[in-house]
Protein backbone atom coordinates (compact mmCIF):
# COMPACT_ATOMS: atom_id res chain seq x y z
CA UNK A 1 0.00 0.00 0.00
CA UNK A 2 0.87 3.19 -1.06
CA UNK A 3 1.59 6.09 1.44
CA UNK A 4 2.35 9.78 1.57
CA UNK A 5 5.49 10.52 0.53
CA UNK A 6 5.96 7.17 -1.98
CA UNK A 7 6.39 4.78 0.95
CA UNK A 8 4.77 1.51 1.11
CA UNK A 9 3.08 1.22 4.65
CA UNK A 10 2.49 -2.71 5.67
CA UNK A 11 -0.99 -3.76 6.10
CA UNK A 12 -2.35 -4.58 9.41
CA UNK A 13 -3.26 -7.68 7.73
CA UNK A 14 0.54 -8.90 7.01
CA UNK A 15 1.96 -7.62 10.38
CA UNK A 16 -0.37 -9.59 11.84
CA UNK A 17 0.91 -12.54 9.46
CA UNK A 18 4.27 -12.26 10.51
CA UNK A 19 3.68 -11.68 14.22
CA UNK A 20 1.50 -15.16 14.46
CA UNK A 21 4.74 -16.97 12.26
CA UNK A 22 6.99 -15.75 14.67
CA UNK A 23 4.42 -17.05 17.81
CA UNK A 24 4.03 -20.47 15.72
CA UNK A 25 7.90 -20.86 15.16
CA UNK A 26 8.74 -20.32 19.17
CA UNK A 27 5.77 -22.98 19.88
CA UNK A 28 7.51 -25.45 17.69
CA UNK A 29 10.71 -24.74 19.17
CA UNK A 30 9.24 -25.22 22.45
CA UNK A 31 7.43 -28.26 21.51
CA UNK A 32 10.64 -29.95 19.95
CA UNK A 33 12.59 -29.35 23.25
CA UNK A 34 10.14 -30.60 25.60
CA UNK A 35 9.79 -34.10 22.80
CA UNK A 36 13.31 -34.33 23.42
CA UNK A 37 13.69 -33.58 27.60
CA UNK A 38 11.01 -36.04 27.65
CA UNK A 39 12.34 -38.63 25.35
CA UNK A 40 15.99 -38.24 27.18
CA UNK A 41 14.13 -38.57 30.52
CA UNK A 42 11.98 -42.10 29.49
CA UNK A 43 15.43 -43.24 28.13
CA UNK A 44 17.04 -42.37 31.35
CA UNK A 45 14.09 -44.00 33.32
CA UNK A 46 13.93 -47.19 31.30
CA UNK A 47 17.92 -47.73 31.28
CA UNK A 48 17.59 -47.51 35.04
CA UNK A 49 14.27 -49.50 35.61
CA UNK A 50 16.47 -52.27 32.99
CA UNK A 51 19.24 -52.10 35.42
CA UNK A 52 16.82 -52.36 38.56
CA UNK A 53 14.95 -55.33 37.65
CA UNK A 54 18.14 -57.02 36.49
CA UNK A 55 19.51 -56.48 39.88
CA UNK A 56 16.32 -57.79 41.52
CA UNK A 57 16.28 -60.75 38.79
CA UNK A 58 19.79 -61.58 40.09
CA UNK A 59 19.17 -61.42 44.10
CA UNK A 60 15.92 -63.81 43.70
CA UNK A 61 17.94 -66.09 41.44
CA UNK A 62 20.90 -66.13 44.48
CA UNK A 63 18.09 -66.54 46.37
CA UNK A 64 16.82 -69.43 45.11
CA UNK A 65 20.12 -70.88 44.64
CA UNK A 66 20.78 -69.94 47.93
CA UNK A 67 17.54 -72.27 48.80
CA UNK A 68 18.31 -75.12 46.98
CA UNK A 69 21.73 -75.63 48.43
CA UNK A 70 20.27 -75.71 52.14
CA UNK A 71 17.44 -78.21 51.10
CA UNK A 72 20.59 -80.32 49.48
CA UNK A 73 22.30 -79.94 52.62
CA UNK A 74 19.04 -81.05 54.57
CA UNK A 75 18.57 -84.03 52.02
CA UNK A 76 22.42 -84.94 52.79
CA UNK A 77 21.88 -84.78 56.86
CA UNK A 78 18.55 -87.39 56.16
CA UNK A 79 20.65 -89.47 53.95
CA UNK A 80 23.35 -89.73 56.05
CA UNK A 81 21.26 -90.61 59.15
CA UNK A 82 19.59 -93.43 57.08
CA UNK A 83 22.94 -94.80 56.56
CA UNK A 84 23.97 -94.92 60.13
CA UNK A 85 20.34 -96.46 61.36
CA UNK A 86 20.71 -99.47 59.17
CA UNK A 87 24.40 -100.23 58.82
CA UNK A 88 25.27 -98.44 62.10
CA UNK A 89 28.09 -96.66 61.19
CA UNK A 90 29.32 -94.79 58.42
CA UNK A 91 32.37 -96.59 56.18
CA UNK A 92 32.46 -96.04 53.00
CA UNK A 93 30.75 -93.53 50.22
CA UNK A 94 30.17 -97.36 48.45
CA UNK A 95 27.04 -97.50 51.31
CA UNK A 96 24.98 -95.22 49.02
CA UNK A 97 25.83 -91.88 50.56
CA UNK A 98 28.08 -90.71 47.85
CA UNK A 99 25.61 -89.70 45.89
CA UNK A 100 22.37 -88.14 47.68
CA UNK A 101 19.74 -87.58 45.90
CA UNK A 102 20.20 -91.18 43.81
CA UNK A 103 19.92 -92.32 47.56
CA UNK A 104 16.74 -90.07 48.55
CA UNK A 105 15.62 -90.85 44.53
CA UNK A 106 15.19 -87.36 44.29
CA UNK A 107 15.56 -85.63 40.76
CA UNK A 108 16.40 -82.05 41.85
CA UNK A 109 15.12 -78.78 40.20
CA UNK A 110 16.17 -79.91 36.95
CA UNK A 111 18.00 -76.00 36.09
CA UNK A 112 20.21 -76.50 38.99
CA UNK A 113 23.58 -78.21 39.43
CA UNK A 114 24.08 -79.64 42.35
CA UNK A 115 27.89 -81.30 42.98
CA UNK A 116 28.83 -83.03 46.19
CA UNK A 117 32.04 -83.51 47.58
CA UNK A 118 33.11 -85.46 50.92
CA UNK A 119 36.01 -85.67 53.14
CA UNK A 120 36.61 -88.06 55.56
CA UNK A 121 38.28 -86.02 58.15
CA UNK A 122 38.65 -89.50 60.42
CA UNK A 123 41.62 -90.43 57.85
CA UNK A 124 43.12 -87.40 59.59
CA UNK A 125 44.70 -86.38 63.04
CA UNK A 126 42.56 -84.86 65.55
CA UNK A 127 44.05 -81.19 67.40
CA UNK A 128 41.10 -82.26 69.73
CA UNK A 129 42.34 -85.70 71.02
CA UNK A 130 46.23 -85.56 70.03
CA UNK A 131 48.77 -86.80 72.22
CA UNK A 132 51.73 -84.62 73.05
CA UNK A 133 54.33 -87.13 71.73
CA UNK A 134 51.80 -87.82 68.28
CA UNK A 135 52.18 -83.89 68.10
CA UNK A 136 55.62 -83.56 68.02
CA UNK A 137 56.16 -86.67 65.81
CA UNK A 138 53.73 -84.51 63.28
CA UNK A 139 56.24 -81.31 63.48
CA UNK A 140 59.28 -83.71 63.11
CA UNK A 141 57.39 -84.96 59.76
CA UNK A 142 57.17 -81.60 58.55
CA UNK A 143 61.05 -81.14 59.27
CA UNK A 144 61.14 -79.03 62.55
CA UNK A 145 64.12 -79.06 64.32
CA UNK A 146 64.53 -81.06 67.81
CA UNK A 147 64.31 -77.34 69.34
CA UNK A 148 61.62 -76.03 67.57
CA UNK A 149 59.29 -78.93 68.08
CA UNK A 150 59.57 -79.24 71.81
CA UNK A 151 58.90 -75.31 72.22
CA UNK A 152 55.34 -75.66 69.65
CA UNK A 153 54.33 -78.60 71.06
CA UNK A 154 55.22 -76.97 74.79
CA UNK A 155 53.03 -74.09 73.68
CA UNK A 156 50.03 -75.44 71.59
CA UNK A 157 49.30 -77.77 74.63
CA UNK A 158 49.20 -74.88 77.16
CA UNK A 159 47.28 -73.50 74.84
CA UNK A 160 44.55 -76.32 74.29
CA UNK A 161 44.43 -78.28 77.60
CA UNK A 162 44.09 -76.91 80.98
CA UNK A 163 46.59 -79.20 83.04
CA UNK A 164 49.60 -79.62 80.46
CA UNK A 165 52.93 -79.65 82.24
CA UNK A 166 55.52 -78.42 79.52
CA UNK A 167 58.08 -80.67 78.80
CA UNK A 168 60.33 -78.61 78.33
CA UNK A 169 60.98 -74.37 79.72
CA UNK A 170 57.70 -73.83 78.65
CA UNK A 171 56.35 -70.47 78.55
CA UNK A 172 54.65 -68.13 80.82
CA UNK A 173 51.21 -67.52 80.11
CA UNK A 174 51.40 -64.02 81.64
CA UNK A 175 53.26 -63.23 78.10
CA UNK A 176 50.03 -63.38 76.22
CA UNK A 177 48.61 -60.76 78.46
CA UNK A 178 51.82 -58.16 77.79
CA UNK A 179 51.02 -58.39 74.35
CA UNK A 180 49.84 -55.14 72.24
CA UNK A 181 46.44 -56.93 71.90
CA UNK A 182 46.30 -58.85 75.42
CA UNK A 183 44.45 -62.12 76.02
CA UNK A 184 44.51 -64.98 77.75
CA UNK A 185 44.81 -68.66 77.74
CA UNK A 186 41.89 -70.46 76.85
CA UNK A 187 42.61 -73.90 78.00
CA UNK A 188 40.57 -75.06 75.07
CA UNK A 189 40.73 -76.98 71.67
CA UNK A 190 40.94 -74.84 68.79
CA UNK A 191 38.05 -73.51 67.56
CA UNK A 192 39.69 -72.24 63.89
CA UNK A 193 43.10 -72.65 62.52
CA UNK A 194 43.76 -68.88 62.47
CA UNK A 195 43.43 -69.32 66.45
CA UNK A 196 47.07 -70.93 65.69
CA UNK A 197 48.88 -67.19 64.93
CA UNK A 198 47.73 -66.35 68.42
CA UNK A 199 49.95 -69.07 69.82
CA UNK A 200 53.49 -68.31 70.60
CA UNK A 201 56.12 -69.36 67.95
CA UNK A 202 53.53 -70.88 65.34
CA UNK A 203 53.15 -67.46 63.48
CA UNK A 204 57.12 -67.71 62.59
CA UNK A 205 57.36 -71.34 61.92
CA UNK A 206 54.63 -71.62 59.63
CA UNK A 207 54.47 -68.07 58.10
CA UNK A 208 56.94 -67.12 55.68
CA UNK A 209 58.65 -63.82 55.02
CA UNK A 210 56.06 -62.22 54.19
CA UNK A 211 53.83 -63.49 56.47
CA UNK A 212 51.46 -65.37 54.06
CA UNK A 213 51.12 -69.18 55.51
CA UNK A 214 53.49 -71.55 53.55
CA UNK A 215 53.92 -75.28 52.62
CA UNK A 216 54.35 -76.22 55.66
CA UNK A 217 50.78 -75.04 56.97
CA UNK A 218 49.30 -76.45 54.02
CA UNK A 219 50.60 -79.88 54.69
CA UNK A 220 49.60 -79.43 58.58
CA UNK A 221 46.01 -78.69 57.64
CA UNK A 222 45.98 -81.74 55.48
CA UNK A 223 46.68 -84.02 58.22
CA UNK A 224 45.06 -82.42 61.06
CA UNK A 225 41.08 -81.77 61.77
CA UNK A 226 39.61 -79.71 64.61
CA UNK A 227 36.92 -82.45 64.67
CA UNK A 228 37.38 -84.60 67.71
CA UNK A 229 38.27 -87.49 66.41
CA UNK A 230 39.69 -90.52 68.23
CA UNK A 231 40.70 -93.20 66.50
CA UNK A 232 41.68 -92.52 62.53
CA UNK A 233 39.89 -94.30 60.25
CA UNK A 234 41.95 -97.01 57.98
CA UNK A 235 39.76 -96.57 55.24
CA UNK A 236 40.48 -93.08 54.62
CA UNK A 237 43.93 -92.58 55.96
CA UNK A 238 46.96 -91.37 54.29
CA UNK A 239 50.10 -92.85 54.37
CA UNK A 240 51.89 -90.03 55.85
CA UNK A 241 49.50 -90.79 58.34
CA UNK A 242 50.73 -94.39 59.36
CA UNK A 243 54.27 -92.92 59.49
CA UNK A 244 53.67 -89.99 62.65
CA UNK A 245 51.56 -93.02 64.13
CA UNK A 246 53.52 -95.87 63.70
CA UNK A 247 57.02 -94.69 65.07
CA UNK A 248 58.51 -98.27 65.03
CA UNK A 249 57.82 -98.53 61.17
CA UNK A 250 61.58 -99.91 61.26
CA UNK A 251 61.61 -103.48 59.42
CA UNK A 252 57.83 -102.90 58.52
CA UNK A 253 56.41 -102.66 55.24
CA UNK A 254 56.14 -98.93 53.97
CA UNK A 255 53.54 -98.05 52.38
CA UNK A 256 52.40 -96.03 49.25
CA UNK A 257 49.45 -93.90 49.11
CA UNK A 258 48.94 -96.66 45.87
CA UNK A 259 49.55 -99.32 47.93
CA UNK A 260 46.05 -97.99 50.56
CA UNK A 261 43.96 -97.69 47.38
CA UNK A 262 44.31 -101.01 45.62
CA UNK A 263 44.99 -103.45 48.72
CA UNK A 264 41.43 -103.40 49.64
CA UNK A 265 38.82 -106.62 50.57
CA UNK A 266 37.07 -108.32 48.12
CA UNK A 267 34.13 -108.46 49.65
CA UNK A 268 33.42 -104.71 49.96
CA UNK A 269 35.72 -101.20 49.70
CA UNK A 270 35.79 -101.05 52.92
CA UNK A 271 37.56 -102.45 56.20
CA UNK A 272 35.50 -103.52 59.03
CA UNK A 273 38.33 -103.99 61.41
CA UNK A 274 42.05 -102.05 61.65
CA UNK A 275 43.25 -106.31 61.99
CA UNK A 276 42.02 -106.86 58.27
CA UNK A 277 43.59 -103.74 57.17
CA UNK A 278 47.29 -104.48 58.90
CA UNK A 279 46.82 -108.00 57.79
CA UNK A 280 45.90 -106.64 54.02
CA UNK A 281 49.13 -103.90 54.53
CA UNK A 282 52.04 -106.44 56.57
CA UNK A 283 51.61 -103.92 58.96
CA UNK A 284 50.16 -104.20 62.68
CA UNK A 285 47.81 -101.67 63.51
CA UNK A 286 47.43 -102.52 67.45
CA UNK A 287 47.64 -99.76 70.27
CA UNK A 288 43.54 -98.64 69.50
CA UNK A 289 44.75 -95.83 67.56
CA UNK A 290 43.03 -97.24 64.26
CA UNK A 291 39.43 -97.65 63.57
CA UNK A 292 36.99 -97.78 60.76
CA UNK A 293 33.76 -95.61 61.00
CA UNK A 294 33.77 -92.03 60.04
CA UNK A 295 33.22 -89.96 62.89
CA UNK A 296 33.98 -86.90 61.18
CA UNK A 297 33.24 -85.63 57.84
CA UNK A 298 33.24 -82.33 55.22
CA UNK A 299 30.63 -82.12 53.23
CA UNK A 300 30.86 -79.34 50.38
CA UNK A 301 27.27 -78.56 48.57
CA UNK A 302 27.65 -76.33 45.42
CA UNK A 303 24.87 -75.47 43.27
CA UNK A 304 24.75 -73.68 39.87
CA UNK A 305 22.05 -72.08 37.92
CA UNK A 306 23.67 -69.50 35.54
CA UNK A 307 25.93 -67.26 36.55
CA UNK A 308 25.07 -67.73 39.90
CA UNK A 309 27.12 -70.27 42.40
CA UNK A 310 25.99 -71.05 46.52
CA UNK A 311 28.30 -73.19 48.06
CA UNK A 312 28.44 -74.97 51.61
CA UNK A 313 30.94 -76.40 53.38
CA UNK A 314 29.80 -78.59 56.59
CA UNK A 315 32.08 -80.36 58.85
CA UNK A 316 29.84 -83.05 60.86
CA UNK A 317 30.76 -85.15 63.88
CA UNK A 318 29.53 -88.34 65.21
CA UNK A 319 31.14 -87.06 68.59
CA UNK A 320 30.07 -84.00 71.03
CA UNK A 321 32.64 -80.91 70.45
CA UNK A 322 34.18 -80.47 73.68
CA UNK A 323 32.10 -78.25 76.36
CA UNK A 324 33.27 -74.38 76.03
CA UNK A 325 32.25 -71.08 77.73
CA UNK A 326 28.41 -69.74 76.99
CA UNK A 327 27.58 -73.23 75.55
CA UNK A 328 24.47 -74.26 78.28
CA UNK A 329 24.96 -76.89 80.60
CA UNK A 330 23.40 -79.28 77.56
CA UNK A 331 26.36 -78.94 75.62
CA UNK A 332 26.74 -82.21 74.12
CA UNK A 333 22.86 -83.76 74.64
CA UNK A 334 20.17 -83.79 72.81
CA UNK A 335 19.21 -80.47 73.89
CA UNK A 336 22.17 -78.87 71.84
CA UNK A 337 21.44 -76.98 69.25
CA UNK A 338 24.42 -78.12 67.23
CA UNK A 339 23.12 -81.31 67.12
CA UNK A 340 21.32 -82.68 63.97
CA UNK A 341 20.30 -86.28 64.22
CA UNK A 342 22.87 -88.43 64.44
CA UNK A 343 25.71 -86.24 64.33
CA UNK A 344 27.10 -82.54 65.16
CA UNK A 345 27.24 -79.63 62.98
CA UNK A 346 30.65 -78.47 63.80
CA UNK A 347 30.98 -75.48 61.58
CA UNK A 348 29.23 -73.92 58.55
CA UNK A 349 30.91 -71.92 55.99
CA UNK A 350 28.67 -70.05 52.99
CA UNK A 351 30.39 -68.33 50.06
Amino acid sequence: MLCRGGAFKMSSYRKDYFRLGSQSGSVLAYVLLMVLLTASALVIFMERAHREIRTEAMYYQRDQVRAEAYSALEIVLAVLEDVVEIDGALRDPAQGWGDPFAYAEWEGSGDATVDFTFRDHTGRLSLVTIEPDVFERLLEFLEFDLGRREDLTDAFFQWTREDFTPRGVGMDPERYAQREIAHGVPSAPLRSYAELWAIEGFAEAFRDETGVPGERFQRFRELTTLAPTGEVNVNSLRPEILQILLDDMDGQQVLSGEDIETLRPTEQPWFTSPGEAGDLWGISLGGGNFGTEIQALEVEIAVRRGDQTTRLTVLLSRQAPPSGPGQGLDAGGEGDPRRVGAFYLLSLEER
